[in-house]
C-alpha cells in the first residue's frame, strides 16, 4: 500500500493482518506517497499478529526509504 504521488503526497495507509497459519512470502509496506512540488506524504502503519503458540505481534511505521523502523 503507498499513498498517492501529487504536489503533496498522500499518506500511507493502514493494514492489520491477524492469523494462526501463513504461507505469504514477501512484505507489507505503508509508505507515504512522493511529493513533486511540496511534502512528502505521512508514513503508515502495519500490524500483524500471529495467533499461533509462541507467534509474534509486530507493529511498523513506514515511510519514504524507511525500513520499518522508529527514528532516532
Amino acid at each position: 500500500m503507498k499513498g498517492g504521488s501529487g504536489y503533496n503526497g498522500g499518506a500511507g495507509g493502514r493494514l492489520s493482518t491477524i492469523y494462526g497459519y501463513s504461507n505469504f512470502v514477501g512484505t507489507f509496506r505503508s509508505d507515504g506517497g512522493e511529493g513533486t512540488g511540496g511534502e512528502n506524504g505521512a508514513a503508515g502503519t502495519v500490524f500483524t499478529k500471529d495467533t499461533a503458540a509462541g507467534g509474534q505481534k509486530r507493529l511498523r511505521i513506514y515511510n519514504r526509504k524507511g525500513a520499518g523502523v522508529l527514528p532516532k
